[in-house]
């Protein structure tokens, strides 16, 4: 997150090519597998676009107020640990956003192998054996994934949907009157 800029974003992706290790930025990843491109969603444009506008002039994708690189440190300091207080939930390490992120992608049926290349390792192994615990419970947030992170997270709106993706999707308004299209 440190070392994406601005050039690494296009209309179809984000490109994750370099980081920000000990405050040295590396234009060259620690292994082949930590190189992603990571599809653009219409929720990812919309979160990218709300980004852009707090902070036009870095070209960092995520500076911090000074428009110095994403520091992980102060960003727990300043912002993440005030959070949790706030909304009284127990103290987790912003790390743990990536296991629930893999945890939902499961759940609702996401492709292991594109899985596998968005988190950056190189097995489905590795996948399952470590988030693997973190999708139990979750069967009856399906909807509410999908919801959102988009249908278009799971498959690309050119493509037509599979059955085996439209559990609990309606191409019409929802239970919750919330209109899901593809």
């Amino acid at each position: 997150m440190a070392g994406l800029q601005k050039k690494d974003v296009t209309e179809r992706s984000i490109t994750v090519q370099r980081s920000i290790v000990l405050q040295h930025e590396k234009e060259r990843l620690k292994n082949n597998f930590r190189f992603r491109r990571i599809p653009m969603t219409e929720a990812i444009k919309r979160v990218l676009a709300q980004i852009q506008k707090q902070c036009p002039d870095s070209h960092y994708l995520f500076p911090m107020d000074d428009n110095s690189p994403f520091d992980g440190n102060s960003f727990r300091k300043i912002a993440w640990n005030k959070a949790l207080n706030d909304s009284q939930i127990a103290y987790k390490t912003p790390y743990s956003t990536r296991h629930t992120f893999c945890g939902w992608a499961l759940t609702i049926g996401m492709n292991p192998m594109k899985l596998v290349s968005l988190m950056g390792h190189s097995s489905k192994q590795m996948v399952y054996q470590v988030y693997g615990d973190y999708v139990e419970d979750l069967e009856d947030d399906v909807d509410d994934i999908i919801r959102y992170f988009g249908v278009d997270f799971l498959i690309k709106p050119e493509k037509k949907l599979s059955p085996l993706l439209t559990h609990g999707v309606s191409f019409g308004v929802s239970r919750d009157n919330i209109q899901i299209t593809s």
